[in-house]
């Protein structure tokens, strides 16, 4: 019998998921074998008049036989071996960010994968391209971008990517192009000797055409700016002129000169892209894939909850302006991967407002490939906000003041990573990015004719056609089984509060409760060890410091949690019965920490004073990711998984500090 069910929604979630026992297997067979049966009544019934090419006699061949049989071995031998494979549903997991996978998901994605449709284009694709755009539609509605502006050109839109690190790579490919563009609709029109005050441009630019007021022109009037300037030059100047500055246009762009010549010509200085010291590394990575350059990424501190400092975002952004540097955008995180922590995002666009009005313009890019399914928790059935009583009422902590400050701010923001295959619970690979404004695209179209028609209306720019994928995104080729397992999740389970959101639900309850017998664990060790959470935790995601009373040496405490971590770490070389509990790790770099905020852990941890503060300084952490959903759930003795991982937890430190004195 289950001993915990949060809000009476076990049942909803039981239905969701094949189970730590695969209690559901039968379901799931039988959603197998019928999604098999109708595909292949689909092949049979194309052309039912044809022959068919494999006889009767043709499977009593020995050739036949024999492939059949070597196929039979070979997947025995996949199955045995993938049986070392990490237990990511089982409750006694609790480590990285992974877990039991969607019911609907799972058959989506193998049903998707037997029509093996290619999504870059709808002349390839069909349905899955449509299911990835409502993907992207829900998406944009769970995060608050629909209904943002009242021209449907300028709705969002979103695309699955392979994960939040190519959708980071997509995310700083868009936000240069459009910063960017100003600067060479300006340079196109000096290149046709078109007079600049009396064209649109000079207005926008409130008769500054300088490269640095270029640079600062806010995101949302580029491509207004854009189509005014393109409309005034047909009719003013006719067809063939238009085209021509279109022309040039393009060929001053960033995408055509490239990025020494670009800034050469303008003499700027390449702008850079602020994110906090937490962000991804896929920033880093992005930022030499991109030819950016690591060296133009300003990493910004992260405060004592290891959330972005708003002071010193500010101070940064105050420097660069007086040193007319430009920024291309800053980048806030919504659920980092170390330690699950929310960045003020509302204070971020505050500060892009008001550097705004003093002519310092950037953009405005959250990742929230792990936090980004959380806003589900957020939202009511029609698309609105709830509000922080009401949520307060159906939580005992959860969310803080500025954890919803943050939420309601998604919607404000340019474009935001998310990964359906982490807090989504759908398979890999299936990242996404959405975007505020759909006409942002038309800045990234690269057509090759052999795949996409370019039949216009004259003198009339084509329609955005988002349905052809390829011309606007980085893959050349991508799954459409990604995008029909993502559908179906979506469509079984909106992303509301009475969908989705009741299992992000469980997730957040299973949190609170770790939070709380946590402390009690502490209280009852305080003793034998120094117990705690470095913060508290925003998402679903907890970390534990752990020092021995008496010791106050850093690398003896970091040993003691390397030990102890090591009764929990997963071996592919062992079986994984052998071990009780699996749990994960990270660090927490003095680096990340301010000089206040390290010596209250120094303190708390009993740790020699100044003991963060030198060279490769850090404390190693135990690191739980509390996303499965049956935690709560009676493991054995009246106790449910999260009660019985903690007293192991008591248990393994006692042992060690005992061993060690």
């Amino acid at each position: 019998m289950n001993k915990y069910s949060p809000d009476d929604d076990s049942a909803f979630v039981d239905a969701a998921f094949l189970g730590p026992m695969a209690e559901n297997a039968q379901i799931l067979e039988e959603w197998i074998v019928q999604a098999v049966r109708d595909y292949s009544y689909w092949r049979r019934n194309a052309h039912p008049e044809d022959q068919a090419a494999i006889t009767t006699a043709t499977t009593l061949h020995p050739d036949y036989i024999e492939v059949k049989a070597r196929t039979e071995d070979a997947l025995r031998r996949l199955s045995a071996r993938m049986k070392r494979s990490v237990p990511w549903f089982s409750p006694r997991y609790m480590g990285h960010m992974s877990s039991d996978l969607l019911l609907p998901a799972v058959v989506g994605r193998l049903l998707g994968t037997l029509y093996n449709t290619n999504n870059v284009s709808l002349d390839s694709a069909g349905p899955s391209v449509e299911m990835e755009l409502e993907v992207g539609d829900s998406l944009a509605t769970m995060f608050g971008f629909k209904g943002h502006t009242a021209s449907a050109q300028n709705n969002p839109w979103g695309h699955l990517t392979s994960g939040g690190t190519v959708a980071n790579y997509e995310a700083i490919r868009y936000l240069e192009a459009l910063r960017l563009y100003p600067l060479a609709l300006v340079q196109g029109l000096k290149s046709l000797d078109i007079d600049i005050e009396k064209s649109p441009v000079f207005k926008y630019l409130g008769g500054n055409t300088s490269a640095w007021k270029c640079i600062n022109v806010p995101v949302d009037n580029v491509m207004p700016m854009r189509a005014d300037t393109f409309g005034w030059m047909y009719h003013t100047h006719g067809k063939d002129a238009l085209l021509e500055l279109i022309t040039a246009v393009e060929e001053s762009r960033i995408e055509h000169l490239g990025a020494a010549r670009f800034y050469a010509l303008h003499e700027l200085e390449q702008p850079v892209l602020i994110a906090p010291v937490s962000a991804h590394y896929s920033w880093s990575k992005g930022a030499k894939l991109t030819g950016m350059g690591r060296s133009q990424i300003i990493g910004v501190d992260v405060d004592e909850r290891m959330r972005l400092d708003v002071t010193t975002l500010n101070r940064t952004l105050e420097k660069l302006q007086n040193d007319k540097i430009p920024v291309l955008a800053c980048v806030s995180v919504y659920g980092t991967t170390e330690f699950g922590t929310l960045d003020p995002v509302h204070e971020v666009v505050k500060a892009r407002k008001a550097f705004e009005q003093r002519g310092l313009s950037f953009g405005v890019h959250v990742d929230a490939a792990w936090g980004g399914y959380l806003v589900s928790v957020f939202r009511n059935e029609d698309g609105s906000l709830r509000s922080l009583d009401g949520m307060r009422k159906q939580f005992k902590y959860f969310p803080s003041t500025e954890v919803h400050q943050a939420t309601a701010a998604l919607g404000e923001v340019d474009s935001i990573t998310v990964d359906p295959h982490k807090l989504g619970f759908v398979p890999y690979p299936a990242g996404a990015i959405v975007y505020r404004q759909r006409d942002w695209a038309r800045l990234q179209i690269e057509a090759a004719p052999y795949v996409f028609d370019q039949t216009q209306e004259e003198g009339k720019e084509s329609p955005l056609s988002l349905q052809q994928l390829g011309r606007y995104i980085l893959e050349g080729s991508k799954p459409g089984a990604s995008a029909i397992s993502v559908a179906v999740a979506h469509e079984v389970f909106p992303l509301h509060k009475e969908g989705f959101g009741r299992i992000i639900a469980q997730t957040v309850h299973t949190t609170e409760r770790f939070h709380d017998r946590l402390d009690a664990l502490a209280h009852r060790l305080r003793d034998v060890a120094h117990i705690l959470m470095p913060f508290e935790p925003d998402t679903n995601v907890v970390c534990i410091a752990i020092n021995a009373v008496g010791n106050s040496d850093l690398e003896r405490c970091n040993a003691l949690t390397r030990a102890i971590f090591d009764t929990m770490r997963f071996d592919p070389g062992s079986p994984t019965q052998t071990l009780e509990l699996i749990g994960s790790f990270t660090s927490l770099d003095h680096k990340r920490l301010t000089p206040d905020a390290a010596h209250r852990l120094e303190h708390a941890l009993g740790l020699q004073e100044n003991a963060l503060s030198t060279e490769n300084a850090h404390v190693f952490l135990l690191r739980h990711t509390l996303m499965n959903p049956w935690l709560l759930r009676e493991a054995e003795h009246d106790l449910d998984y999260v009660e019985r991982y903690l007293l192991f937890l008591e248990k393994q430190i006692r042992d060690i500090i005992q061993q060690d004195s």
